[in-house]
Formats: structure tokens, C-alpha cells, sequence
């Protein structure tokens, strides 16, 4: 009978385990449903502005090199360069699948690779993760909530970074429900058009090439504030993306998680539902034998 009782209890306590991966899964799914759309509409269109800035900042540089060249300015007073921030987002919490390990793996080997970089970790388990490292450089540390974002939870993050000319973000990117991947953002208008936007194998690296010649800008009437206006409105725009990418990865990986943890469940609840069966079937062998034995030997 104990045998049967722990059987029981171990049924009990995994029934409310799988209650709870299914509430779990519930929740990421209705916010999920909820930023899904708003963020998949928004990419395409954060994607195009971003290789816009791109090609801004590469014209605004070459303007200034040659305003430089010909004396008419001074090259720190409108640009002031070097410094660089690398930015983790990661969620509060565990139970998102493999996708965070990932993100944190190629974080990690960015940063070691990148010591002059600043470090701005968003979220408990990048924290985490980054003091289990055994990395010693300081950080700045954020954190932000799991439900959907709004502008007065990421304003201390972007009153942060807006200090940096270089940020890189660290993230999971939303592919399909079934599919998370790692993705290096660099939201300062640095990265070529190719690690923006792909062209197409049709297209072919000429059509590259024209596409970024035509695209050279004229700055009105001042290069320096023209610039930077546009500068800090596109890396608000962009990060606010980011992060909301992030959280779009996120919830995707738990309810991929949560699928397969309730699956392993069932799986476990079979067993033990096999072994109460075998338990009692045993405990009713063992009491019909005691009976056999008293009827043979009621002296025993």
C-alpha cells in the first residue's frame, strides 16, 4: 500500500506540474498573438529605414572628410567617435529553451573579441548567465518587463545608449513558431547594406554596388544637426524594434518549450500509471496468496 501511495503522490505532483507547463504555454501564446503581428508588419519597413542610415552616415562621413580636407571644418567638433556598446537582451526568466544559451554563447565570444565595448546587459537570466561566465569587466545592468513594452519602461535603456556611436544588439529573432535564431542587430548605421537587407542572387553584386551609389544625400542647413537628428530618431526606432524582436523570439521559444516539456509529461504520466496498475495488481496477488496460506494453515 505505501508502494501505491507514493505511486499516487508522484502522479499528483506531476499533473500539477503539466497544469502549470500548460498555463505557462497559454500565456506566451496570447502574448505572442499579441505582438506578433505588430512586429512582423514593422520589419520589413525597420529593415528599409535602417539601410537608409546606413547609407546617411556613410554620406554624412564622406562629407565631412571633405569639408576637412578643405579647412572649412573641424573634424572632433562634428563627430565625435569611438566609443562602443554591446547589448545583451535576454528575458527574467528560464524556461525559454535553448535559444537564450545561444544568444549568450555568441554574445560572449563578441565581447571577448571586442574588449574595448562597453557591456549593457537587459534582463535577470543575461545577468545571470554573464556572472556564471566569469567575466569581470563591469556592466550596466536593465531590466524590462515580459509584457508588452511601452515607452516609459525602454527610456532608461535608450537614455543609456544614447551616449555610444556604436551599439550592437544580441538577441533571438523570430523565424517561425518552430524556429529561433541568434541576431547581431547594429542599430548606429554601421553595417553594409548586404547585413541589412540581402539583395537577391538574381540581382547580383552590381545591382549592389549602383544601389548604393545612387543613394548619396545632401545635408541642409547644417550637416551636424541634420545628421544627429536623424541619427538619434532611427536608433529610438530601431531599438524599440529590437526589443520587441526579442520578445516576439522569446515567447515563440517558450510555447515551442512548453510543448515539448508537456509532451516528456505524458510520457512520464504512462509509466506511473503503468506502475500504479502493476502495484495494485501485486498488492491484490499478495493478499489473495495470504488467503490461500490462512485457508491451507489457519494455525499458522
Amino acid at each position: 500500500m505505501t508502494n501505491i501511495q507514493l505511486i499516487r503522490g508522484e502522479i499528483d505532483t506531476t499533473e500539477s506540474l503539466n497544469t502549470i507547463v500548460q498555463a505557462y504555454q497559454e500565456i506566451s501564446v496570447m502574448r505572442m498573438q499579441k505582438i506578433r503581428t505588430k512586429v512582423i508588419q514593422t520589419r520589413e519597413f525597420m529593415e528599409q529605414l535602417s539601410s537608409i542610415f546606413v547609407d546617411v552616415k556613410k554620406s554624412y562621413l564622406e562629407t565631412l572628410q571633405e569639408l576637412v580636407a578643405n579647412n572649412k571644418k573641424n573634424t572632433e567638433s562634428l563627430y565625435a567617435h569611438g566609443t562602443s556598446a554591446v547589448v545583451l537582451l535576454t528575458a527574467n526568466a528560464k524556461l525559454y529553451g535553448g535559444i537564450m544559451s545561444a544568444i549568450f554563447r555568441q554574445f560572449l565570444e563578441y565581447v571577448r573579441n571586442h574588449p574595448e565595448s562597453d557591456i549593457v546587459l537587459i534582463g535577470k537570466l543575461g545577468q545571470q548567465l554573464y556572472f556564471e561566465s566569469g567575466e569581470q569587466k563591469k556592466t550596466a545592468y536593465f531590466e524590462l518587463p515580459d509584457k508588452e513594452l511601452e515607452l516609459k519602461d525602454i527610456e532608461p535603456v535608450m537614455l543609456h545608449l544614447a551616449t555610444y556611436d556604436t551599439i550592437n544588439v544580441f538577441h533571438g529573432k523570430f523565424e517561425t513558431l518552430l524556429t529561433q535564431t541568434v541576431n547581431r542587430a547594429n542599430i548606429t548605421g554601421d553595417q553594409t547594406l548586404e547585413m541589412i537587407a540581402p539583395l537577391s542572387e538574381s540581382e547580383g553584386e552590381e545591382s549592389s554596388k549602383d544601389l548604393r551609389d545612387e543613394r548619396d544625400f545632401l545635408f541642409e542647413p547644417q550637416l551636424n544637426d541634420v545628421f544627429y537628428f536623424f541619427k538619434n530618431q532611427i536608433v529610438i526606432s530601431l531599438l524599440n524594434q529590437t526589443l520587441r524582436e526579442s520578445q516576439l523570439a522569446q515567447h515563440a521559444s517558450r510555447i515551442r518549450t512548453m510543448e515539448d516539456s508537456s509532451q516528456n509529461i505524458v510520457k512520464a504520466l504512462k509509466k506511473m500509471y503503468f506502475m500504479q496498475r502493476q502495484a495494485k495488481k501485486n498488492n491484490e496477488n499478495k493478499k489473495q496468496l495470504e488467503q490461500f496460506v490462512f485457508t491451507m494453515h489457519p494455525t499458522l
